[in-house]
C-alpha cells in the first residue's frame, strides 16, 4: 500500500509482470488498485480503478506526498529564454535554449519572491 495527496494505491500479491516495450526491451509493469480520497464521501475497494504502473512509477508515489507539502524553491519565473529559480539564499538563472546554468547571485537573507519587470 502506498498514498499521497489524492490517491490510496493497494498492490496485490504476485501482481508484477514483464511487458516489452516499444524499444524492444523488457519492462516490470505491476497492477494496481488506485482508491481517491481527494473528494469521495466513502473509501474502499468497491470505488477504486484498476490501473498499471512501471515499477519505477509504483516507487515514486510516495515521494509525490513529499513534493506536494515541500516546497523546494521559493519562486520561479521565466525572463525571454532565462528561467529564474530562488532557493534559499540563492537565485540561478538557467537558459532555456543552452540548457545550461549561467549564473548563480547568492544573498545575505532568504529570497522569498522574484519580481518580472
Amino acid at each position: 500500500m502506498r498514498m499521497n495527496s489524492k490517491h490510496i494505491y493497494l498492490q496485490k500479491k504476485e501482481s508484477t509482470f514483464v511487458v516489452i516495450n516499444e524499444d524492444g526491451k523488457p519492462e516490470t509493469r505491476c497492477k494496481v488498485l488506485e482508491i481517491d480520497h481527494s473528494s469521495a464521501q466513502r473509501i474502499g475497494e468497491s470505488v477504486g480503478v484498476d490501473q498499471t504502473f512501471d515499477v519505477d512509477k509504483w516507487i515514486l508515489v510516495t515521494y509525490d506526498l513529499i513534493r506536494n507539502h515541500a516546497r523546494i524553491y521559493t519562486a520561479i519565473t521565466l525572463v525571454n529564454t532565462n528561467f529564474f529559480v530562488a532557493f534559499n539564499k540563492v537565485v540561478a538563472i538557467y537558459d532555456v535554449v543552452r540548457k545550461t546554468w549561467r549564473y548563480h547571485f547568492f544573498f545575505e537573507h532568504i529570497v522569498c519572491g522574484l519580481l518580472r519587470n
